[in-house]
């Protein structure tokens, strides 16, 4: 008994031994994987200040970069699986359906005081689910109008401020562009998921009713139609066969007065000599009214089976915050989020073709609260009204009856009440 006594107490003292190696237990450092979309922008900001956050915090970050569609089909096999393999994930309203798979950020918003200074609305723009905020916004985008202010400079035109007005305005625009040989609109209709923008620019009715049915307000959104129909007169003959490189080629080209698109996806190239032939005589346009102007807004989300939920805060604290809301505007082109950036003297003074009009344009998006189905048999519909199939009031008839009967996600419902596009 003696000898297995002296036994064990031998063993209690060497084991501690092993196990603290040089009298301090070794602790697996705190590591978090963010996924985003591979864009040569997004990544790329995260992977320049990696470096520096790693080193700042003591966390390991991976940086898991795919093309959209991966994006978006891993993110939502990772959360509806458990898998718990991204701590943090870039998304928007198209994951409305693992919504309930990602925190609750209100107790980190407040003790951190995240939001102060961005853009107006933007943490009502943020996806919220269950009354909780679950989305941070960073690189946001709104589809607009970019034009040859030159040329309306010279023929006496003033952008307008209500669609009655441009639609007025525009045999005259007509006439400017056929005296120099150009297209007077041009627009990526041969995309047909783009065929919203043109839709939800100038609609301010409702998307879902009371009872919570998709439904489109009728009486405004067969005037919409009706307006588009007489705006589609002015499009470049070829333009339902335009991808958006071909659209914005030949805006840059100097081939057109206009051009509605997504400014993000063009701006850079316009602001450059060796790309464009309109560098100092275009701008944008403010976005006439009535309307809400399609709203791209990427979010970081956190989901509820990362590990280290704290440390993913920090990370998403690290990537979105005024400094680099600058710095990524500048290196990579990536939207501001925050007013002071649009207002920054450097930035307001380089950029007043198209600060002024992408912050108020901002403020006025909203992200449409619909699922991916109903977006998609909008789009179809829209691209068969486009080409003449349909008449205004049948091509929302047909819409409003698919839609009544698809089910709509408790949290878009959610985020439409806090953006007023519910009955």
């Amino acid at each position: 008994m003696k000898k297995i006594w002296l036994i064990l107490v031998v063993m209690t003292l060497i084991i501690p031994v092993s196990v603290y190696a040089g009298g301090k237990k070794e602790e697996a450092p705190v590591a978090v994987t963010f996924s985003l979309m591979a864009a040569g922008t997004y990544d790329k900001a995260a992977e320049e200040i990696k470096p520096q956050f790693e080193k700042e915090t003591g966390i390991q970050l991976t940086i898991a970069a795919f093309p959209w569609a991966t994006l978006r089909q891993n993110n939502t096999t990772d959360l509806l699986t458990g898998t718990g393999k991204y701590d943090i994930m870039s998304g928007s309203y198209y994951l409305a359906d693992v919504y309930s798979h990602f925190i609750s950020l209100d107790d980190y918003i407040k003790e951190s005081g995240f939001g102060k200074g961005l853009l107006s609305g933007f943490m009502e723009k943020c996806e919220h689910f269950k009354g909780h905020q679950i989305g941070l916004p960073y690189g946001p985008d709104a589809y607009g109008m970019l034009y040859r202010k030159d040329l309306f400079d010279e023929a006496g035109l003033s952008w307008p401020a209500t669609w009655d007005q441009f639609m007025a305005m525009l045999p005259r625009m007509k006439a400017v562009a056929d005296s120099h040989g150009m297209d007077t609109i041009v627009f990526s209709g041969g995309a047909p998921e783009q065929a919203p923008a043109l839709f939800f620019d100038k609609y301010d009715g409702y998307f879902i009713t009371k009872d919570g049915k998709y439904q489109l307000e009728r009486n405004k959104a067969i005037e919409v139609l009706n307006t588009d129909k007489e705006l589609l007169k002015y499009m470049a003959g070829d333009f339902m066969g335009l991808s958006i490189d071909d659209a914005n080629a030949r805006f840059l080209d100097g081939k057109a007065l206009s051009i509605i698109c997504w400014p993000s996806f063009i701006v850079a190239a316009a602001d450059n000599p060796e790309k464009s032939r309109v560098v100092g005589k275009w701008s944008l346009g403010k976005s006439p009214t009535p309307g809400r102007p399609w709203l791209s807004l990427w979010q970081i989300y956190i989901s509820k089976y990362s590990k280290n939920p704290d440390a993913a805060w920090k990370w998403a604290m690290a990537y979105i915050n005024e400094k680099n809301d600058v710095h990524f505007f500048k290196t990579y082109g990536i939207g501001p989020v925050f007013e002071s950036t649009y207002k920054n003297p450097e930035l307001a003074k380089k950029y007043s073709h198209y600060f002024p009009a992408q912050s108020y344009n901002l403020t006025r998006a909203v992200n449409p609260p619909l699922s991916g189905e109903s977006q998609d048999y909008f789009a179809s519909v829209l691209g068969e009204f486009g080409l003449g199939k349909l008449n205004a009031r049948e091509a929302v008839d047909k819409i409003n009856e698919k839609w009544a009967t698809l089910p709509v996600p408790e949290a878009l419902s959610e985020n439409a009440i806090i953006t007023g596009q519910v009955e």
